[in-house]
């Protein structure tokens, strides 16, 4: 599936910019809703939510009604997708999915 510059809207990744111009950003947009979409099904999966609830603005245990239990199987389950560890620290500072799609995308292996 190809797309062109401003057919679909950005997920910000945090501390992004847009400095060399549309086929730049392009690909780290391609990038980042590949990450998005990815961690939305998990979320799915694991929670049970309506896909329409799951938003990057949208919080684990406010809007998505996750608990303790639920929170830890998602970070399980982003450990297994994207092939990593993420720590306890990092996992404890993970509490929306647009922070999850920043650190994946961050810390994802290649």
């Amino acid at each position: 599936m190809r797309h062109e510059w401003g057919q679909q809207p950005v997920i910000p990744v945090a501390g992004s910019r847009r400095k060399h111009g549309p086929a730049d950003f392009t690909f780290a947009w391609r990038c980042t809703v590949d990450v998005y979409e990815r961690v939305k099904r998990i979320i799915v999966d694991q929670l049970g939510v309506d896909e329409a609830k799951v938003t990057p603005e949208a919080r684990f245990r406010q809007d998505l009604e996750a608990d303790s239990l639920d929170l830890v199987e998602l970070i399980m389950a982003f450990e297994e997708e994207f092939g990593g560890e993420i720590s306890d620290e990092d996992a404890q500072k993970i509490t929306s999915v647009g922070e999850a799609v920043n650190y994946l995308q961050s810390h994802m292996k290649e």
